[in-house]
């Protein structure tokens, strides 16, 4: 978490920090992210419930993830901009186009 927000040489920086995504500044302690939210459960991984908000302890949660891996970004190159939406909300049409173009 981190690593993404504030490292510009980490792979993730720019989905993050890059984004202006930010972590709870009280978190820059492990002390308190673990009164905040607890040690990680086995088979759990940290949520952001909005994904386009930052680290803080209203908008994280642990979740299973099979669950987080439905809210990776799915993105399709459109000419001039990338556009992205999860694969769950793409109508049926878009879904069978692009799992063909992924062949």
């Amino acid at each position: 978490m981190k690593q993404r927000c504030i490292n510009p040489s980490n792979q993730s920086y720019h989905w993050y920090g890059g984004r202006g995504i930010k972590f709870q500044k009280s978190w820059s302690k492990y002390s308190n992210f673990l009164e905040d939210l607890g040690i990680c459960p086995d088979g759990l991984t940290l949520e952001r419930i909005d994904p386009n908000g930052d680290y803080c302890k209203e908008n994280c949660k642990w979740i299973p993830l099979k669950e987080q891996v439905k809210n990776k970004r799915n993105s399709r190159k459109n000419r001039k901009k990338f556009i992205y939406s999860p694969l769950e909300k793409l109508c049926v049409h878009c879904k069978s186009d692009l799992i063909k173009e992924e062949s």
